[in-house]
């Protein structure tokens, strides 16, 4: 399995939509200050963020775990760990690579990078994935709300059409990095 879509991967997502927007997010420079002090790598992302689920909301980050466990069988029977944020990408974080809206092609350093789309649904918006050999995308799926796009985190991607301008039109995603257990 190199990617999966799996539609309304939370179950009652009516109930909970609008409290992933009350989750506190940080700018690239907020969240670098506060990992140097943890004595943890930089990141380079384009938005804001929140800080790991698993620290600072473990009901959100505990139900993560449920839903992906329920609606696959890729993680039974698996221990892994999970790093777990909510991520704000607007229309002014957009770059145009090769013809295409978004922000940069790039890697994730896990073995599964689990992303559920939790704004309104854009079309136009969503993600895609490149091979090694080319800047051409070879998959794309679209931004639907609390559809979830699991891939291998070595797999190339890049956000495509980041839109709207605060957290209520913009693109909203939960974004988890799984790392299995040797």
């Amino acid at each position: 399995m190199d990617a999966i879509i799996i539609n309304d991967f939370f179950d009652n997502f009516h109930n909970i939509k609008d409290e992933f927007k009350k989750i506190p997010l940080l700018t690239l420079d907020e969240m670098n200050k506060k990992l140097v002090t943890k004595n943890l790598r930089p990141e380079n992302w384009p938005g804001k963020r929140s800080e790991n689920l698993a620290d600072t909301n473990p009901f959100f980050y505990n139900l993560i775990i449920k839903e992906l466990t329920n609606k696959t069988n890729l993680f039974y029977n698996t221990t892994f760990n999970m790093h777990a944020c909510v991520h704000l990408r607007l229309q002014s974080d957009n770059k145009n690579d090769n013809n295409i809206t978004g922000d940069f092609i790039h890697s994730d350093p896990c073995d599964y990078t689990l992303m559920v789309y939790l704004s309104n649904t854009n079309l136009k918006s969503g993600t895609a994935l490149y091979s090694n050999e080319s800047d051409e995308p070879n998959v794309m799926t679209n931004f639907v709300q609390n559809r979830a796009f699991l891939f291998k985190g070595h797999i190339r991607h890049m956000a495509i059409h980041n839109h709207g301008d605060s957290i209520e039109n913009g693109r909203l995603t939960l974004n988890c990095f799984i790392f299995l257990r040797k």
